[in-house]
């Protein structure tokens, strides 16, 4: 079903983009879509933003919710709150799940360059490991358990670039 999905997805979204067989891409992509926003959402919730009051609420909003409450509490306790409060109000973000989406349609589009010549290389994507929520974090970290540097990728795609590790390994390797 995976690989179904990830033809559909994949040819779907080129022909699309080249405006062939539009009606018949369309409902297979629609239908995977929703299957696929249902499944990230039904168990975390249908908004950014954790509010119970919101429709659709469940328990992890409401879990969420008071949990802000009390960081609210600490915050009012033991620091300027009307300074942190000053640009916005203090909120708790439900997972980030629409904040990955959005990544994760950046990196398809604006990253299909490297998949097409990875492809060529022989890199063929058919199954998708770890989380479609999360952004990518890259870390250089030495024999001594130090970290160098930190990268966090603002889409799928978006990563150190491979010369800056192939470097970092390099001057490991003269220590």
């Amino acid at each position: 079903m995976a690989i179904l999905a990830t033809a559909t997805e994949f040819f779907g979204a080129i022909a699309l983009f080249f405006g062939l067989a539009v009606r018949w891409f369309s409902i297979p992509l629609m239908f995977t879509m929703i299957v696929a926003a249902g499944t990230v959402h039904w168990d975390n919730g249908w908004q950014a933003i954790t509010d119970p009051s919101a429709p659709f609420a469940n328990e992890r909003v409401i879990e969420a919710s008071n949990k802000l409450g009390i960081v609210k509490e600490v915050f009012q306790e033991y620091t300027n709150y009307d300074y942190i409060t000053l640009s916005g109000s203090v909120v708790m973000l439900n997972n980030g799940i629409e904040h990955s989406i959005v990544g994760v349609i950046k990196g398809m589009l604006f990253r299909m360059p490297t998949l097409l010549r990875g492809m060529e290389k022989g890199y063929i994507p058919t199954t998708i490991k770890g989380s479609m929520t999360t952004m990518p974090a890259d870390f250089l970290v030495d024999a001594d358990s130090i970290v160098h540097q930190e990268y966090y990728g603002k889409d799928e795609g978006d990563h150190l670039p491979f010369e800056k590790i192939k470097e970092f390994s390099h001057q490991q390797s003269l220590k």
